[in-house]
């Protein structure tokens, strides 16, 4: 009995080893290893207001990636059949090209016309988006088909990418375009692995796909950039408008500080982006089975939650030393700004993660509202914030604001996870056919 009870236990344990989450997890810790460890060396190759432009053309180039896909990519998951999902993807990429190459005609008639715009600043935030767009595409494909494995090794060659080319960048004194180009690369080289993972299954079904098809899925999920793209250019702005606002009202130097922060929390971003992927994937198939996924939900939000606590409760108590150890005493500001925000980033963390719920039950109406509605609690604090000309009081503002609506974010998630999806509701709502009144 015993050698039954441990090779139970053995299999387990292995086939734990070897599953999505599991698989998923081990990539995106090797992947936010690299961008945090070179921190120490990039705080020391470029100054805080080198690193302030850079937030604010990481900004523009953030709000242009929504634009490029149209968020088609977030629909990706959501059909059974393959072949929509591939025109889904295709529709994504058709709109990021073209938005590309508007983005790079309109810089030029600008230069043109009003003069002093810096191009090749402008064509590296561009070229940041769009790969970053395409770069989307690939892994919500990943996603679909639940090829993990492939999508940990992707993300973990981008993430080593981009932290050696972020390095080369400052060695070289490149500026900020030059840490844009590393991003850029690293999107690049990510979209690449994926999409030639994914190529055996696909390249027939890709390539036989008409114009009707793409257009086809384009129409069908339009809801996705009529309400996705203003919902997810709000929640961007929302992002990114303390370090605008910082720029504006504070200078360089202390936007700087902000988007060092930033740069820091980034590794739990890619953590959230990791467990919302298996999140996205589970919550489908449940949705599939019995038309809701709050089983899901709860089992993913609650581990999450306390991993979160425990990253802000450090930085609370020692955010402010952690940052002038590792980045030197020139960024102990960046600590101090931490201190203040890490309640608000933690349950941003939380609640940004099962804002999947959203796209799976494809209620996207309700996100819209909210994000609008965190847009505006987020400028009216930034606004009084700033007036006042001390930055303390402009992130207390802002933490207090975002901590109440993405608690409120949170709440409303698991009411969407909790309730049937839209699809199964139009089932439901439908009339019977005619073959089945026969029968």
């Amino acid at each position: 009995m015993e050698r039954k009870g441990g090779t139970a236990i053995r299999t387990s344990f292995y086939n734990l080893l070897r599953s999505d989450g599991a698989i998923n997890l081990a990539g995106l810790i090797f992947a936010s290893l690299p961008p945090l460890l070179v921190i120490p060396i990039l705080s020391r190759l470029f100054s805080p207001s080198v690193f302030g432009l850079f937030g604010t053309a990481f900004a523009a180039a953030s709000i242009a990636m929504i634009f490029m896909t149209g968020r088609y990519e977030t629909a990706i998951v959501v059909p059974k059949d393959d072949r929509v999902a591939a025109s889904i993807a295709l529709s994504g990429a058709l709109v990021a090209t073209a938005s590309a190459l508007g983005g790079i005609i309109t810089a030029l008639i600008a230069n043109y016309i009003i003069g002093g715009i810096q191009l090749y600043l402008a064509f590296a935030t561009i070229g940041m988006a769009y790969l970053g767009a395409i770069s989307q595409i690939a892994v919500n494909s990943a996603v679909r088909v639940g090829n993990f494995r492939a999508l940990a090794l992707g993300r973990s060659i981008g993430a080593t990418a981009q932290a050696a080319l972020s390095v080369g960048a400052g060695t070289l004194e490149l500026g900020a375009s030059g840490l844009l180009a590393a991003f850029s690369l690293s999107y690049l080289l990510t979209a690449s692995f994926l999409f030639a993972s994914l190529a055996p299954r696909f390249r027939e079904m890709v390539t036989s796909l008409t114009t009707l098809d793409i257009k086809a899925a384009a129409v069908t999920y339009r809801k996705y950039p009529l309400f996705n793209v203003p919902s997810e250019i709000a929640n961007s702005l929302a992002n990114h408008l303390p370090v605008l606002f910082f720029t504006s009202a504070f200078g360089p130097a202390a936007a700087g500080y902000l988007t060092m922060f930033n740069r820091v929390w980034a590794g739990s971003a890619i953590i959230s982006k990791g467990v919302g992927e298996i999140f996205r994937y589970r919550a489908a198939a449940e949705m599939h089975r019995t038309g809701s996924f709050s089983s899901t939900f709860i089992k993913t939000a609650a581990p999450l939650s306390v991993v979160a606590t425990l990253g802000a409760f450090v930085l609370v108590v020692s955010g402010p030393g952690i940052f002038e150890f590792l980045l030197g005493s020139a960024w102990r500001h960046a600590g101090e700004y931490a201190q203040i925000l890490a309640p608000f980033v933690a349950i941003q963390l939380v609640a940004s993660t099962m804002s999947s719920a959203f796209y799976v039950s494809e209620r996207l109406r309700p996100m819209m509202m909210w994000q609008f509605g965190l847009l505006l609690a987020q400028i009216f604090s930034l606004w009084i914030g700033t007036a006042s000309g001390v930055p303390r009081n402009a992130l207390m503002l802002l933490a207090a604001s975002g901590f109440i609506m993405y608690g409120a974010y949170l709440l409303l998630s698991y009411c969407v996870a909790s309730a049937p999806a839209e699809s199964a509701r139009a089932v439901r709502r439908s009339p019977p056919s005619a073959s089945s009144k026969e029968n």
